[in-house]
């Protein structure tokens, strides 16, 4: 097992004190080791992605994105209805560099930008709630014009589509 591989299967057995500690090794890790044992470890990742922990879904998001394998993009627009914040802007980041597009269709990195500070979970939620829609329909067109041909006609492209055009209504 290389350190890669270690750090990986450490990270859903982390406690909440040392996710950060993992977290820190494995974007270093990633950062400045071979990216192929990264992309050797995609299933873990995919399953990470899921995980209960926001913080580690958070990290998996990451890490997924500089696989730079457009197959893995579909759990990220996925992650992008993550119900935690910062998983939605770690998905919409690792697609960013997926799609080599660093302005991301121009939606904000962060969904709170130009809030008011004083502004009241109501506003807050429904900026959130625009914004996750907004980066669905810009990632979930994205995806659909540029998946790998294998992938065309699948279940997540149904659901994708269906989602997609609920937006549109």
């Amino acid at each position: 097992a290389t350190p890669l591989d270690q750090l990986l299967t450490s990270l859903p057995k982390a406690t909440n004190l040392d996710v950060e500690d993992v977290q820190e090794q494995l974007v270093e890790q990633i950062q400045i080791g071979d990216r192929r044992e990264l992309i050797q470890q995609k299933e873990l990742l995919v399953k990470l992605i899921q995980h209960p922990h926001a913080e580690i879904r958070r990290t998996a998001a990451w890490a997924l994105g500089r696989t730079n394998d457009l197959s893995l993009a579909r759990f990220l627009v996925n992650a992008l209805e993550d119900p935690d914040v910062d998983v939605n802007i770690e998905a919409h980041n690792a697609l960013c560099w997926i799609a080599r597009k660093p302005a991301g269709f121009d939606l904000q990195l962060d969904p709170f930008e130009g809030l008011p500070v004083d502004a009241g979970p109501d506003i807050r939620e429904a900026t959130l709630k625009g914004w996750r829609s907004a980066a669905l329909k810009a990632w979930g067109e994205w995806y659909l014009k540029n998946r790998p041909y294998r992938e065309r006609g699948d279940e997540f492209e149904a659901k994708l589509r269906e989602k997609l055009a609920a937006l549109k209504m």
